[in-house]
């Protein structure tokens, strides 16, 4: 977690030793249940049967609920300054619901 550089770091250090580290950035997507499906059809084009999984904010949010949706795919989770819930986030953004107002 931290800079760019310092992800690239760790990614590059993990392939070096002979690990398949893969990086990806998620789509923009309408629910969590969505998420999960669309990246295990990305695991499925990889090649990818079981992984360990490394979740940063919103990444660790996503792929703890993939570990739950599919439990057989996943060896391992690391998470980084995760969550489980967004519903601290609806609870402390009042003016949320004024955004369909907006033009």
């Amino acid at each position: 977690s931290g800079t760019a550089a310092v992800f690239f770091n760790q990614i590059w250090d993990l392939s070096k030793k002979g690990y398949r580290a893969v990086s990806a950035q998620y789509p923009p997507l309408y629910s969590t249940s969505d998420w999960c499906k669309s990246f295990d059809r990305f695991l499925d084009v990889l090649s990818c049967n079981k992984v360990h999984l490394c979740g940063t904010s919103l990444g660790g949010f996503l792929v703890q609920h993939y570990a739950v949706m599919f439990p057989a795919r996943v060896t391992s989770l690391m998470l980084c300054n995760s969550f489980v819930s967004t519903e601290v986030f609806n609870e402390n953004a009042p003016c949320l619901s004024m955004l369909n107002l907006l033009p």
